[in-house]
This record gives C-alpha cells, structure tokens and sequence, in this order.
C-alpha cells in the first residue's frame, strides 16, 4: 500500500504550474518603465518549449539558507567547539608540539609514524622532532576539572561535563559510512560521550551516547563515597542541597568549599571495546558494545538491537581456584581474534593481594538476554539468573601483587602486553605468551621504569584508571610511562621516543582511531595527534560459528592443547 503524502498532493503539484491560459496572461503583462513600485509579479522567460515561468527569488533561495546557516555556524561554533569553519575563527589548544628522541637512530622510524616539519624548529635541539604546524597533538574536547580532583573552579564559568576519562574504543558504523569514537567516563555513575566529525566539513563534536553506564542498580555500591545500596548522581557539578554549586539564569556552576568535600566516587564505566563480528570487513564494526561496570562490578554486553545488558562476567576465580567472588574493579577488555575476552580485574582492597588477567573463552557466543530480564539482572551473582558461580569458560592468565594499567594484544596476536604499576611507583610491562599453558609463569619481562626518573610528579594523579597501552600496526608499543609521557617502545623493548604534554597534566588513557589519529585522555581533556600508523589490526575471519554446547567445549579443549 502506497502512502500519500499530508496534504492534497495532487492539487499541491498541479497549483505549481500554470495553465495555457494563465501562462498567456502572464506573458501580456508589461512593466511600466516609470512606475517607480514594481509590481509584485513573477518574471518571464521564454524557452524553446514555451514553458519560461520562474521566479527569481526561487534561484537564489538557497544562497540565502546558505549564507543564514553559515554565519549561525562561525557565531556559535567557533572556537574548541570547532564547528563549521572554526579554523578560520579559533584554531585547538595545542598540547605537545615535538616528539623526543632517545637514539638519534631512531629518526626514520619517528618520520614514518608521525608528520613532522622538515627544518627543526630549534637547530640545538638535535634530539627532538617538531610535528607540522596542523598535525600537532591538539585538545579537541575540554571540560573544567570535576571537583575530585581538587581544583578551585570559582574561576571556571562552565560546570563541568566530563568526571573523570579512562578509555576510548573507535567503532565504525556500517549505515553511517564513518566512524566515531566512544570515551568511558569512569566517574560518578559514569557515562560515554561519543566524539565525531561528521561527513562533510561540519563537526558533529561532543553527544552523549549513554547515561549512567556504571551504575544503575546500587545493589552491589559498598560504602564507595556514597550510601550503600545508591548511585551517585551525574550532575554537571555538585547538587545545590550540599551547599557547593550556586547555579546562574545560564546554567553555569561556580564551586565553594572543595576541600571539605569528599571524593567523587568511581563507580561508571571503565573501558570499552566493540564486540568481534565474524567475517566482518573490520574489527571495529559491530552493533554490541562490552562495558566494564564499576558500580555494577561486571562486564557486560549492550545488545546493540535491544540495549538490553546481558551479562558476560560477574563472578572469577580467586588465584587458587578453590572459591569465587564477585568481580571488583574490571577493566582493560580486548578481544582474541578466536572471539575470546580478556579481562583484567585490580583489587584495591587491602585483604586481596593481586589483581589478575582473566579470559572468558568465546565470549562472543554468549546467549543474550531481553530488555526484561537485563533489568532483572543487576542483582544476579551469575550470568544466567541461576545461583551457580562457577564458569568453565574462564581461567586465569597472569596474576600480579601491583595494579594492572594497561593491556594489549601483540601486532601478531601471539601475546599480550600487560602493563603493571606497583607500590614502589615501579612500572613493569609483561609479556605473556598466549600458546603457553603456564599462565602467570609462562609471562617475561618486556621493559622496567622507575617514576623518579619522571621530570614531572603529579602524586597519584590517574593512577589505577584508565587504559595506558596500546600496539600499532608495526608492533610498536605506546605506554604512559610518566604522568604526562607517552613513551614508545620498539618490538623488542627498547625506548625509542617520547611525548610529553606542555601542561603538567595526568594522562588516564592512550589508543587509537580509524581516522588517522592517536586519541589520549587526561581525566578532563581528549585530545589527538595525526599519525601515518594505525592501531594493531584484529582477523574477524578466526571466530569459530556458534554450535551446541558440547561440542563447543570439546572445540575449545583441542585448540587450548595446540
């Protein structure tokens, strides 16, 4: 059945043309040359075909949409919200103008990874490349800090909007044609912001993509800075009935008394990663998004068709096997290219002594769940409803006495890069070999810093959040080394180069994009640097098809012993 349009559509189409006979009349109509009002009448023109009636306002309406649309454009996005032609009003912060080299060797690795000016910018300073003027590493979102972190915002005339960054995951949209990038804001009862520019020329920017993506339930909170059994709410600052917010007619915030308040609780969604498609044309394309809760403590897939969630981990094993608890702090996700989820969980409290790497096998075969029961299962101890705790499909892959920062796969899917801070500000990157059935003990030594060979101390600024390593394409590794430093190693370990920020600010995440960009948070800031080099890329072809359980798990039992 055909829809018809509102309106009587067949009289609208025949009033837009004028007959034979109106068309005749409208052709006898002459101006006088020395009337000085001109008559409100269509101009004619003849055509071959006798049909010439136009309107000239019709030619040039669009000028005039243009021109409006335009000037709204350079009037309210200029500036850091880079609207359209923005670079022609305000151009980004810039956050890091050169990378540092630690062996002057190393020079021709650097040039076919970034974009660097040809001349340096300073001839005594032979050991540092300058990037090109538009490919510096920019500030292309910033919120005022979140009053966790201290700062004294009476200054500020923005309430803040991001509590404090931790991840970024890139996914591409198949409907769309583009991609967009995803930011886990781990703060509060957390969010994810999502970050695109658009089709054309036009900056899309900042939206949020999804509310309280930590905390929903309260049912597993535990005197975490709030009420136990509660979520924190996601104001854009403090609620006025705890005295510290005064809100004005523009919706701004000033902040009082910061030091008498306690901490913002941590309790949103830590990391991110798009669920492995098989046999897509790309890992980053997928409708499922694997969220790490906080508040919720445990990893779970929001159904892209249904947004429902449907649990993957709650409960993991204690390092001997002999019980299970409910996961505390999950973090770090990444996928295998056989469809399995690795995990990390640190345990900030004082009676565990470990924070673990775990792997739930062919993750990506888990049944979903209805939006009815997802609601259901925030107060589940297992993933299915049922009262059991123990899962097969999860084993334990390395465990450690510091706090797990960072995790990635190799270029060549061999092993995984973990990266390990201790109490002693000791920063450790393990390699653990995957084929290896040793777990903990099959993991080597990769690379070993101390922080006091760091020229910047911000305390415990970004420590224990956020995603601090990742692979490239080439098999280099990128690493917060130093609150604000990323350094870079080669594949076999050594320090190549270094990035350090202008600013003396914390660096919570570092990963990459499908857009030609390296994406890094501070707990306030995203920010970009171009890059001729992208991310590790991820087989979709190795994911096994879904079959029956028993024959699934003698599948899986043959491929660990290979």
């Amino acid at each position: 059945m055909r829809r018809r349009r509102g309106g009587d559509s067949g009289a609208t189409a025949t009033a837009a043309r004028p007959v034979n006979g109106a068309e005749s009349s409208l052709r006898g109509q002459t101006r006088q040359s020395g009337d000085r009002h001109q008559p409100l009448q269509p101009t004619v023109t003849d055509g071959a075909d006798g049909e010439g009636v136009r309107r000239n306002y019709d030619d040039h309406a669009w000028l005039a949409i243009f021109i409006t649309a335009l000037l709204y454009f350079i009037v309210t996005r200029s500036g850091k919200s880079r609207g359209v032609l923005s670079s022609l009003s305000r151009p980004y912060d810039v956050a890091a103008t050169k990378i540092t080299l630690h062996d002057k060797s190393n020079e021709e690795m650097m040039r076919a990874t970034f974009y660097f000016a040809k001349s340096l910018k300073n001839q005594n300073e032979t050991d540092s490349l300058y990037f090109e003027n538009r490919r510096r590493m920019e500030v292309i979102i910033s919120s005022p800090f979140d009053s966790h972190e201290g700062e004294d915002c009476k200054s500020q005339n923005q309430v803040p909007f991001f509590s404090r960054l931790a991840s970024t995951t890139y996914v591409h949209d198949e409907d769309l044609g583009r991609g967009y990038l995803l930011i886990a804001d781990v703060g509060r009862s957390g969010r994810i912001w999502r970050w695109e520019e658009g089709g054309g020329p036009i900056t899309i920017g900042r939206s949020l993509h999804q509310e309280r993506s930590g905390c929903r339930s309260g049912l597993w909170v535990e005197n975490n800075g709030v009420a136990a059994g509660s979520c924190p709410e996601n104001l854009f600052g403090r609620t006025q009935s705890q005295g510290d917010v005064s809100i004005n007619h523009e919706g701004h915030g000033t902040c009082r008394n910061l030091a008498a308040q306690p901490p913002i609780p941590l309790l949103g969604s830590a990391s991110l990663a798009v669920e492995l498609t098989r046999n897509a044309e790309k890992s980053s394309i997928g409708k499922n998004l694997i969220v790490a809760e906080w508040g919720e403590r445990r990893i779970v897939r929001v159904e892209g068709e249904t947004g429902a969630r449907t649990p993957l981990v709650t409960m993991v094993p204690t390092a001997d096997f002999k019980s299970w608890r409910r996961l505390r702090r999950p973090n770090h996700v990444a996928f295998s290219p056989f469809g399995d989820l690795f995990f990390t969980d640190n345990a900030p409290s004082s009676n565990v002594t470990s924070s673990m790497v775990y792997r739930l096998k062919e993750a990506v075969h888990v049944a979903p769940i209805s939006a009815q029961r997802s609601r259901e299962a925030h107060g589940w101890h297992g993933t299915t409803g049922k009262e059991q705790s123990v899962n097969e499909d999860i084993d334990i892959l390395f465990q450690t006495g510091g706090d797990i920062e960072g995790m990635a796969l190799s270029a060549d899917h061999s092993g995984l890069f973990i990266l390990v801070t201790d109490h002693f500000s000791k920063r450790t990157i393990y390699y653990l070999q995957l084929s290896s059935e040793d777990g903990a003990e099959g993991a080597t030594l990769f690379y070993s810093s101390h922080r006091s060979s760091c020229s910047t101390n911000l305390g415990d600024q970004g420590s224990q959040v956020g995603s601090k390593l990742v692979v490239d394409e080439n098999g280099l590794i990128y690493f917060v080394d130093c609150p604000n430093e990323v350094a870079i190693l080669s594949v076999n370990g050594t320090k190549v180069a270094s990035l350090q920020l202008d600013e003396k600010a914390a660096l919570t995440s570092v990963g990459f994009g499908e857009d030609g960009y390296i994406y890094t948070t501070t707990s306030n800031q995203l920010m970009r640097l171009r890059s001729r080099i992208g991310g590790a890329k991820l087989p979709t072809n190795l994911v096994p098809p879904f079959l029956k359980k028993r024959d699934d798990k003698n599948r899986r039992d043959k491929r660990d012993k290979q």
